[in-house]
């Protein structure tokens, strides 16, 4: 397991993400198809953490945790939740982050948000998906069946 706690400025979130990818090997190879929507979830999950967690400090550090084992890769990003409670992933981020994992979900605590990105490292072996960036504007099927788990927020 790998965990590091470190502000990120928005101007390096790309080659944050590309460092955290290469950390947690196994997800494809760069410059794959695999790859690039892995590298682009990871990257919408880091800025979001900041922009929307952070309330744009890019001052406070956004946790990261690398864990492999059991067939799986898994990413966490955490921020502190700094703008409040959230009712639950909408938006074309979360539909990136989805596209770009084989399970997605948030997970939400006073002071914290944690998105937890996860990769099947068996697929790596097969085929890249297909080009899934025309499916983002429209519900699909492979998309919808994805895990994804959002606690109910209560607010203050």
């Amino acid at each position: 397991m790998i965990r590091r706690s470190a502000p990120v400025p928005l101007a390096r979130a790309r080659a944050e993400a590309e460092a955290i990818l290469r950390r947690a090997r196994g997800v494809g190879d760069p410059g794959g198809r695999r790859w690039a929507a892995a590298h682009l979830a990871v990257h919408e999950a880091l800025v979001n953490a900041v922009v929307h967690g952070h309330r744009g400090d890019e001052d406070v550090p956004v946790a990261v945790t690398i864990r492999r084992g059991a067939g799986r890769c898994v990413v966490e990003i955490a921020d502190r939740a700094l703008a409040g409670a959230w009712t639950g992933p909408e938006g074309r981020g979360w539909r990136l982050i989805r596209a770009g994992t084989d399970a997605a979900e948030l997970r939400m605590a006073p002071g914290r948000s944690v998105v937890g990105l996860r990769w099947d490292i068996a697929r790596r072996a097969a085929a890249s998906p297909p080009d899934r960036h025309a499916e983002l504007g429209a519900p699909n099927a492979r998309l919808a069946g994805r895990e994804t788990r959002v606690p109910t927020v209560e607010r203050p």
